[in-house]
């Protein structure tokens, strides 16, 4: 039982971690793609920047889809054992702000998407 148990809490430590990441690098895409002067030739940095948003968000896409996978292992529905109560204590808030970050990390990266040369051209 307990091997079941810290198999469940280090796939909530390890797809938190991964999430946290995902979220920092979906705001570090479009900044590089703007900082850093690797493009194709020919290709405006505006259109660079804009085409970023969508990596952008299909990394958060991919962070909520993990994040949807762990929310059975923190808030299982029937019943529950006395051993779940304490993940959920202590991983239910960081599953939280991460899903609302990642909410916010989304429509960042659709406005870049869909906006980013008129960001940049008016830089």
């Amino acid at each position: 039982m307990t091997d079941q148990i810290d198999y469940k809490e280090n796939k909530i430590v390890v797809t938190l971690i991964c999430c946290g990441f995902m979220f920092v690098l979906s705001f570090l895409v479009p900044v590089m793609a703007y900082v850093i002067p690797i493009r194709p030739a020919g290709e405006p940095i505006e259109l660079w920047f804009q085409r970023s948003g969508s990596i952008s968000v299909f990394i958060v896409l991919f962070s909520e889809y993990l994040l949807f996978s762990i929310n059975n292992l923190l808030y299982p529905i029937g019943r529950w054992d006395s051993h779940e109560w304490p993940m959920k204590l202590k991983y239910g808030k960081a599953h939280s702000i991460l899903i609302f970050l990642s909410f916010i990390a989304a429509i960042w990266g659709t406005a870049i998407w869909g906006y980013g040369d008129l960001f940049v051209s008016n830089l």
